[in-house]
C-alpha cells in the first residue's frame, strides 16, 4: 500500500469541496470533522494541505483561536481550475495526482 502524497491530500480536498459547492451551493462549505473522515488521514497533513490551498486562492476557510480551520469552501477560482484543470496543471501539478488509497 502506497503512502499518500500532499498533492493525493490537496487533489482530494479540491474535489470533496467541489463535490459539495455542485450538490449545496447555498451551504457555507464542509466542516473540519467531515473532510477529516473522508480524507482518513491526521489533522497536521490536513491542516498543512488546507493552508496550502487557502494561500493559492482555491479554498477559502473560517479560521478560530482553537483550531487553524473548522470550516471550508471551494473558491469561485478553485471552481474554474477544477473544472479546466488541463489549464492549470502547470500551475497545480496536484491536479494530475492520482489516488493512492
Amino acid at each position: 500500500m502506497s503512502k499518500v502524497t500532499h498533492e493525493d491530500i490537496r487533489r482530494q480536498i479540491l474535489e470533496i469541496l467541489y463535490k459539495s459547492e455542485r450538490e449545496e451551493p447555498s451551504s457555507w462549505g464542509v466542516d473540519r470533522g467531515t473532510m477529516l473522515r473522508q480524507l482518513e488521514i491526521s489533522d497536521s497533513d490536513m491542516d498543512y494541505d488546507m493552508v496550502f490551498l487557502e494561500q493559492r486562492a482555491l479554498v477559502r476557510l473560517v479560521h478560530t483561536d482553537s483550531v487553524i480551520w473548522f470550516m471550508a469552501r471551494i473558491t469561485p477560482f478553485g471552481i474554474t481550475v477544477m473544472e479546466n484543470k488541463e489549464a492549470y496543471k502547470l500551475q497545480f501539478p496536484f491536479l494530475r495526482a492520482t489516488k493512492s488509497k
